[in-house]
């Protein structure tokens, strides 16, 4: 019985996030929707690698904020460490209107090389911008961790630390005609998410 009534409360928590604008997440909802939810993570900070100061990279992030509230988008902010370096990202979520494409020109806005795409827990670290460009590294699955002292991601007011498990290894250009269809649940209805199907491996230069 109580396992069927926090069920129940973790369904009324994700309707009542669903409508757009900054969202607050419990640790219980974190690992709901990197399991379950369409996701795209990205930053508007140091563009083009090119590292800002912290009050430029602020700014740079509030108004990316703008430009998902205009959209209608569902975020949550994370902080993390990348390669050394600390910084503050988004998990937007996948709707109608906030599509991974959307996103990929948010990222190719902000001066950003790649952004992070993740549905049902299947992920696409896909380039937007530079030589790369329309090319991903593909993944599957998350690890959660305490103390992982780099490459990770973590939620305000949850303690555990994840990271996507990407395939470095693999440089794929996608096609375009094949694309794999996600069907996610929301409040608002089932969404439909297209990822790129059927890749064309691209040998990467050692």
């Amino acid at each position: 019985m109580l396992q069927q009534l926090q069920q129940l409360l973790l369904i009324v928590n994700l309707r009542k996030n669903y409508d757009g604008g900054s969202m607050r997440l419990s640790r219980a909802e974190l690992e709901h929707h990197l399991q379950n939810s369409g996701m795209t993570f990205m930053t508007a900070e140091n563009p083009s690698a090119q590292a800002l100061t912290p009050n430029e990279n602020a700014t740079r992030n509030r108004q990316l904020e703008k430009d998902l509230s205009r959209l209608g988008a569902k975020f949550h902010r994370v902080r993390g460490r990348y390669g050394g370096n600390e910084e503050s990202s988004y998990m937007i979520f996948h709707s109608d209107r906030v599509t991974p494409e959307v996103i990929e020109k948010l990222g190719a806005k902000y001066g950003q090389e790649s952004v992070l795409h993740s549905v049902r827990g299947e992920h696409q670290l896909k380039y937007v911008s530079g030589p790369k460009a329309g090319m991903h590294h593909p993944g599957k699955g998350y690890t959660m961790s305490d103390d992982a002292p780099d490459y990770y991601s973590q939620a305000r007011g949850v303690p555990k630390k994840f990271t996507a498990q990407l395939d470095f290894d693999r440089l794929e250009r996608s096609e375009q005609s094949h694309r794999k269809e996600f069907v996610i649940d929301t409040d608002e209805g089932p969404v439909k998410v297209l990822f790129d199907h059927h890749p064309q491996p691209v040998k990467i230069q050692k």
